[in-house]
């Protein structure tokens, strides 16, 4: 009577009969697809051969009898080649976004004076290419904006500010160096 297994090595045994299995199917379908794409490619030169005048017929006949004699198992390494690489490029990537978040708690966004439209302060998440509020955030996504720059209040006249200034300053009220100034202007 052959010796109990334990759990584990029941459920290892069932997991390699399954593989087996698979591959078996595997071996199967890659063998089928083969002989397909061979009657197809036979199917395709039907009648193509003796035709002796046409160079272009000649010349598809000649591609086609090559990609039959190709080796499936060429075929087979190119497609686990792209899988690896594949592969190794989605592991790439992770670590990359995995970077990116550590870096990201790092990026602190400026805060806000009073009086000032935050979309004239550029946002910093936009600078390193971490933004993800998009048009939503109210930081600005433009390069060249100037940093801070305060609101324009559109209620106030900024116009009779000027005219009360030129007007308040009398001749009268300058002093020396304000009228050596003046002088050498003109």
């Amino acid at each position: 009577m052959p010796p109990k297994l334990s759990l584990a090595e029941q459920k290892k045994k069932l997991k390699e009969k399954a593989q087996r299995a698979k591959d078996q199917e595997k071996r199967e379908k890659d063998k089928d697809r083969t002989e397909r794409k061979a009657q197809e490619q036979k199917d395709r030169i039907f009648g193509l051969k003796n035709k002796h005048t046409s160079k272009h017929a000649q010349q598809f006949v000649q591609d086609v009898e090559r990609n039959m004699k190709q080796l499936p198992g060429e075929q087979q390494k190119a497609e686990a080649k792209k899988r690896e690489n594949d592969k190794r490029k989605a592991a790439e990537e992770q670590a990359q976004r995995e970077l990116d978040e550590m870096m990201g708690l790092a990026i602190k966004q400026p805060k806000v004076p009073e009086g000032v439209d935050p979309k004239t302060i550029p946002c910093e998440f936009f600078k390193k290419g971490r933004c993800a509020k998009g048009w939503k955030c109210k930081f600005s996504h433009e390069k060249n904006t100037r940093k801070g720059t305060e609101e324009i209040d559109l209620f106030v006249d900024h116009r009779d500010d000027a005219e009360k200034e030129k007007d308040s300053d009398k001749m009268d009220d300058w002093d020396q160096d304000k009228l050596e100034s003046v002088v050498k202007e003109k």
